[in-house]
Protein backbone atom coordinates (compact mmCIF):
# COMPACT_ATOMS: atom_id res chain seq x y z
CA UNK A 1 0.00 0.00 0.00
CA UNK A 2 1.34 3.65 -0.80
CA UNK A 3 2.21 5.75 1.92
CA UNK A 4 0.00 9.03 1.86
CA UNK A 5 2.12 12.13 1.48
CA UNK A 6 1.30 13.64 5.01
CA UNK A 7 2.86 10.23 6.34
CA UNK A 8 5.64 10.72 4.59
CA UNK A 9 6.04 14.34 4.96
CA UNK A 10 5.92 13.20 9.01
CA UNK A 11 8.57 10.17 8.54
CA UNK A 12 11.23 12.15 6.57
CA UNK A 13 10.69 15.28 9.60
CA UNK A 14 11.55 12.48 11.99
CA UNK A 15 14.48 10.29 10.52
CA UNK A 16 16.64 13.83 8.63
CA UNK A 17 17.63 14.94 11.86
CA UNK A 18 18.43 11.55 13.22
CA UNK A 19 20.52 11.07 9.77
CA UNK A 20 22.08 14.23 10.02
CA UNK A 21 23.03 13.71 13.54
CA UNK A 22 24.29 10.69 12.60
CA UNK A 23 26.58 12.25 10.23
CA UNK A 24 28.49 14.22 13.14
CA UNK A 25 28.94 11.50 15.62
CA UNK A 26 30.00 8.58 12.91
CA UNK A 27 33.83 10.28 12.99
CA UNK A 28 33.60 9.91 17.12
CA UNK A 29 34.67 6.69 15.98
CA UNK A 30 38.25 7.56 14.28
CA UNK A 31 39.43 8.72 17.46
CA UNK A 32 39.45 4.84 18.56
CA UNK A 33 41.97 4.04 15.49
CA UNK A 34 45.41 5.40 15.17
CA UNK A 35 46.58 5.06 11.77
CA UNK A 36 50.13 4.78 11.08
CA UNK A 37 52.51 4.55 7.63
CA UNK A 38 53.54 1.59 6.23
CA UNK A 39 56.92 2.59 4.34
CA UNK A 40 57.62 1.52 0.92
CA UNK A 41 60.37 0.39 1.75
CA UNK A 42 58.91 -2.07 4.72
CA UNK A 43 61.14 -5.03 3.26
CA UNK A 44 64.34 -3.03 3.26
CA UNK A 45 63.39 -1.28 7.20
CA UNK A 46 65.26 -3.57 9.04
CA UNK A 47 62.78 -1.62 12.18
CA UNK A 48 59.98 -1.36 11.07
CA UNK A 49 58.56 -4.51 12.80
CA UNK A 50 59.77 -3.50 15.63
CA UNK A 51 58.25 0.11 15.51
CA UNK A 52 54.90 -0.70 15.20
CA UNK A 53 54.87 -3.70 17.74
CA UNK A 54 56.72 -0.86 20.62
CA UNK A 55 53.40 1.15 19.49
CA UNK A 56 51.23 -1.69 19.95
CA UNK A 57 52.71 -2.17 23.03
CA UNK A 58 52.42 1.66 24.56
CA UNK A 59 48.97 1.34 23.45
CA UNK A 60 48.17 -1.85 25.74
CA UNK A 61 50.00 -0.51 28.37
CA UNK A 62 48.40 2.70 28.49
CA UNK A 63 44.65 0.87 29.19
CA UNK A 64 43.16 2.77 26.42
CA UNK A 65 40.90 0.77 23.74
CA UNK A 66 42.42 1.37 20.34
CA UNK A 67 43.09 0.24 17.33
CA UNK A 68 46.09 0.50 15.03
CA UNK A 69 45.57 0.43 11.92
CA UNK A 70 48.25 0.64 9.02
CA UNK A 71 47.66 2.94 5.85
CA UNK A 72 49.56 2.50 2.78
CA UNK A 73 52.10 4.93 2.30
CA UNK A 74 54.20 5.82 -1.16
CA UNK A 75 56.08 8.86 0.51
CA UNK A 76 59.16 9.62 1.82
CA UNK A 77 59.93 10.16 5.15
CA UNK A 78 59.88 14.27 4.29
CA UNK A 79 56.90 13.93 2.65
CA UNK A 80 55.48 11.66 5.29
CA UNK A 81 55.98 13.80 8.07
CA UNK A 82 54.29 16.34 6.18
CA UNK A 83 50.94 14.09 5.28
CA UNK A 84 50.83 14.34 9.64
CA UNK A 85 50.69 17.97 9.60
CA UNK A 86 49.14 18.68 6.89
CA UNK A 87 46.75 16.05 5.77
CA UNK A 88 44.28 14.06 7.35
CA UNK A 89 45.36 10.27 6.67
CA UNK A 90 47.38 8.97 9.51
CA UNK A 91 47.68 9.66 13.09
CA UNK A 92 51.06 9.12 14.10
CA UNK A 93 54.79 9.00 12.63
CA UNK A 94 57.98 8.38 13.71
CA UNK A 95 61.28 9.74 13.14
CA UNK A 96 64.35 11.28 14.75
CA UNK A 97 64.47 14.17 16.18
CA UNK A 98 64.89 17.50 15.30
CA UNK A 99 64.52 21.33 16.86
CA UNK A 100 61.99 21.52 13.52
CA UNK A 101 60.23 18.32 13.33
CA UNK A 102 59.86 19.05 17.20
CA UNK A 103 58.16 22.73 16.57
CA UNK A 104 55.91 21.38 13.74
CA UNK A 105 54.56 18.26 15.40
CA UNK A 106 53.77 16.95 18.71
CA UNK A 107 56.65 14.79 20.24
CA UNK A 108 56.67 11.82 22.36
CA UNK A 109 60.31 12.23 24.29
CA UNK A 110 60.86 8.41 24.80
CA UNK A 111 63.20 7.50 22.59
CA UNK A 112 61.95 4.03 21.62
CA UNK A 113 64.90 2.81 19.57
CA UNK A 114 67.31 3.36 23.37
CA UNK A 115 69.65 5.76 21.13
CA UNK A 116 70.33 2.91 19.16
CA UNK A 117 70.09 4.82 15.82
CA UNK A 118 72.83 7.07 16.62
CA UNK A 119 75.37 3.93 16.61
CA UNK A 120 76.82 3.85 13.04
CA UNK A 121 78.65 1.23 11.39
CA UNK A 122 80.45 2.27 8.08
CA UNK A 123 79.46 -0.10 4.78
CA UNK A 124 82.32 0.33 2.49
CA UNK A 125 82.95 -1.62 -0.27
CA UNK A 126 85.46 -4.92 -0.18
CA UNK A 127 88.29 -2.75 -1.91
CA UNK A 128 87.76 -0.41 0.61
CA UNK A 129 87.98 -2.52 3.94
CA UNK A 130 90.65 -1.22 5.96
CA UNK A 131 90.15 1.99 4.96
CA UNK A 132 89.41 2.97 8.76
CA UNK A 133 92.15 0.90 10.28
CA UNK A 134 94.03 3.75 10.95
CA UNK A 135 91.27 6.24 11.72
CA UNK A 136 91.16 7.36 15.38
CA UNK A 137 89.21 10.33 15.74
CA UNK A 138 86.94 12.95 13.85
CA UNK A 139 89.73 14.67 12.80
CA UNK A 140 90.97 11.41 10.82
CA UNK A 141 87.13 10.87 9.83
CA UNK A 142 87.15 13.91 8.08
CA UNK A 143 89.15 12.79 5.19
CA UNK A 144 86.07 10.61 3.71
CA UNK A 145 83.20 11.28 2.56
CA UNK A 146 80.01 10.13 3.79
CA UNK A 147 76.77 8.80 1.76
CA UNK A 148 73.10 9.98 2.96
CA UNK A 149 69.78 10.98 2.10
CA UNK A 150 68.64 14.30 1.60
CA UNK A 151 65.94 14.25 3.82
CA UNK A 152 67.37 12.23 7.39
CA UNK A 153 68.50 13.90 10.27
CA UNK A 154 71.47 12.38 10.17
CA UNK A 155 73.11 14.19 7.34
CA UNK A 156 72.97 17.24 9.05
CA UNK A 157 74.63 16.03 11.93
CA UNK A 158 77.31 14.83 10.29
CA UNK A 159 77.41 18.35 8.33
CA UNK A 160 77.60 19.73 11.67
CA UNK A 161 81.11 17.96 12.72
CA UNK A 162 82.71 19.16 9.41
CA UNK A 163 82.48 15.80 7.66
CA UNK A 164 81.93 15.27 4.42
CA UNK A 165 78.91 14.37 2.70
CA UNK A 166 77.69 12.88 -0.70
CA UNK A 167 73.75 12.72 -0.71
CA UNK A 168 70.61 11.41 -3.02
CA UNK A 169 67.06 11.51 -2.69
CA UNK A 170 66.90 7.85 -3.26
CA UNK A 171 67.75 5.61 -1.14
CA UNK A 172 68.75 2.57 -2.76
CA UNK A 173 70.09 5.01 -5.47
CA UNK A 174 72.75 5.48 -2.12
CA UNK A 175 74.60 1.76 -2.60
CA UNK A 176 74.82 2.27 -5.85
CA UNK A 177 76.50 5.41 -5.47
CA UNK A 178 78.77 3.58 -3.01
CA UNK A 179 79.34 0.81 -5.12
CA UNK A 180 80.52 3.51 -8.21
CA UNK A 181 82.81 5.36 -5.92
CA UNK A 182 80.88 8.35 -5.35
CA UNK A 183 81.70 8.42 -2.11
CA UNK A 184 83.80 6.42 0.84
CA UNK A 185 81.17 5.01 3.22
CA UNK A 186 77.52 4.61 4.07
CA UNK A 187 77.60 4.97 7.98
CA UNK A 188 74.30 2.50 8.79
CA UNK A 189 72.83 2.15 12.46
CA UNK A 190 73.81 -1.24 14.32
CA UNK A 191 69.65 -1.99 13.87
CA UNK A 192 69.57 -1.51 10.26
CA UNK A 193 73.37 -2.71 8.78
CA UNK A 194 72.73 -6.68 8.72
CA UNK A 195 69.77 -6.52 6.95
CA UNK A 196 71.24 -4.28 4.34
CA UNK A 197 74.34 -5.97 4.14
CA UNK A 198 72.26 -9.21 3.02
CA UNK A 199 69.95 -7.35 0.85
CA UNK A 200 72.58 -5.68 -1.35
CA UNK A 201 75.42 -8.68 -2.03
CA UNK A 202 75.84 -8.78 -5.41
CA UNK A 203 77.26 -4.78 -5.10
CA UNK A 204 80.64 -6.18 -3.53
CA UNK A 205 80.37 -4.05 -0.33
CA UNK A 206 82.01 -4.81 3.44
CA UNK A 207 80.74 -4.25 6.75
CA UNK A 208 83.60 -2.41 8.37
CA UNK A 209 85.54 -3.66 11.22
CA UNK A 210 87.27 -0.90 12.65
CA UNK A 211 85.23 2.00 13.78
CA UNK A 212 81.72 2.66 14.96
CA UNK A 213 80.83 6.53 14.70
CA UNK A 214 78.27 7.56 17.92
CA UNK A 215 76.27 10.73 18.38
CA UNK A 216 73.01 11.34 21.12
CA UNK A 217 70.05 10.30 18.70
CA UNK A 218 66.41 10.36 19.85
CA UNK A 219 64.00 8.62 17.79
CA UNK A 220 60.47 9.84 18.73
CA UNK A 221 56.75 9.06 18.08
CA UNK A 222 55.14 12.36 16.30
CA UNK A 223 51.33 13.29 16.67
CA UNK A 224 49.70 15.76 15.12
CA UNK A 225 49.91 19.42 16.92
CA UNK A 226 46.87 19.66 19.61
CA UNK A 227 46.36 15.90 19.66
CA UNK A 228 46.93 15.77 23.19
CA UNK A 229 45.20 13.05 23.61
CA UNK A 230 47.03 10.62 21.44
CA UNK A 231 50.17 12.00 22.63
CA UNK A 232 49.38 11.26 26.52
CA UNK A 233 47.97 7.74 25.73
CA UNK A 234 51.03 6.84 23.80
CA UNK A 235 53.69 8.56 26.62
CA UNK A 236 51.98 7.07 29.77
CA UNK A 237 51.80 3.27 27.71
CA UNK A 238 55.46 3.75 27.38
CA UNK A 239 56.44 4.79 30.93
CA UNK A 240 54.29 1.80 32.00
CA UNK A 241 56.34 -0.24 29.86
CA UNK A 242 59.69 1.03 31.01
CA UNK A 243 58.80 0.86 34.60
CA UNK A 244 57.08 -3.01 34.23
CA UNK A 245 60.66 -4.14 31.87
CA UNK A 246 58.64 -5.28 28.95
CA UNK A 247 60.09 -1.91 27.13
CA UNK A 248 63.31 -3.31 27.34
CA UNK A 249 62.51 -7.07 26.73
CA UNK A 250 60.89 -5.92 23.51
CA UNK A 251 64.20 -3.64 22.51
CA UNK A 252 66.20 -6.32 22.89
CA UNK A 253 64.25 -9.17 21.86
CA UNK A 254 64.45 -7.32 18.04
CA UNK A 255 67.96 -5.78 18.36
CA UNK A 256 69.88 -7.81 21.30
CA UNK A 257 72.05 -9.85 17.71
CA UNK A 258 72.54 -7.12 16.12
CA UNK A 259 73.91 -5.20 19.24
CA UNK A 260 76.48 -8.37 20.24
CA UNK A 261 77.74 -9.66 17.18
CA UNK A 262 78.56 -5.55 16.11
CA UNK A 263 81.41 -6.30 18.88
CA UNK A 264 81.54 -2.46 19.92
CA UNK A 265 83.94 -3.28 22.56
CA UNK A 266 86.40 -4.01 20.03
CA UNK A 267 86.11 -0.72 18.12
CA UNK A 268 87.55 2.50 18.21
CA UNK A 269 84.44 4.72 18.66
CA UNK A 270 84.56 8.14 16.95
CA UNK A 271 82.08 10.68 19.38
CA UNK A 272 80.10 13.33 17.18
CA UNK A 273 77.82 15.84 18.41
CA UNK A 274 74.57 16.67 17.76
CA UNK A 275 73.47 20.05 17.69
CA UNK A 276 69.90 19.71 16.84
CA UNK A 277 68.18 17.76 19.53
CA UNK A 278 65.90 20.14 22.03
CA UNK A 279 66.81 20.82 25.67
CA UNK A 280 63.67 19.16 26.47
CA UNK A 281 65.97 16.07 25.18
CA UNK A 282 65.55 13.17 28.07
CA UNK A 283 69.13 12.36 28.33
CA UNK A 284 70.07 12.45 31.77
CA UNK A 285 67.39 9.47 32.27
CA UNK A 286 70.15 6.58 31.61
CA UNK A 287 67.56 3.85 31.31
CA UNK A 288 66.13 5.47 27.91
CA UNK A 289 69.57 4.91 26.17
CA UNK A 290 71.67 2.12 25.40
CA UNK A 291 75.61 2.29 26.22
CA UNK A 292 78.57 0.12 26.13
CA UNK A 293 77.78 -0.61 30.02
CA UNK A 294 75.06 -2.47 28.65
CA UNK A 295 77.14 -4.80 26.81
CA UNK A 296 77.66 -6.29 30.15
CA UNK A 297 73.55 -6.86 31.25
CA UNK A 298 73.02 -8.68 27.38
CA UNK A 299 75.96 -10.62 27.39
CA UNK A 300 76.27 -12.58 30.71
Amino acid sequence: MLMSFAKYRLLRQFFLPLVFFSSFIYPVAAIDTVRYPVSRHADLDSHNDYTVEMLRLAVQKSGAKLVLLPVANDLNKIRTLSELTEGNTIDVVWGGATKEREASMLPIRICFMKGLMGWRIPLVTKRNSQLFAKVNNIGDLRKFTAGQAYHWSDTQILLASGIKVERSYEFEYLFRMLGAGRFDYFPRSIMEIWNEFDGHQEMDIAIDTHIVIHYPSAFYFYVKKGNNELAAIIQRGLEVAIKDGSFDKLFYSFHKEDIVKAHLEKRKIIELRNPFLTPETPLARKELWFSIEDLKKITH
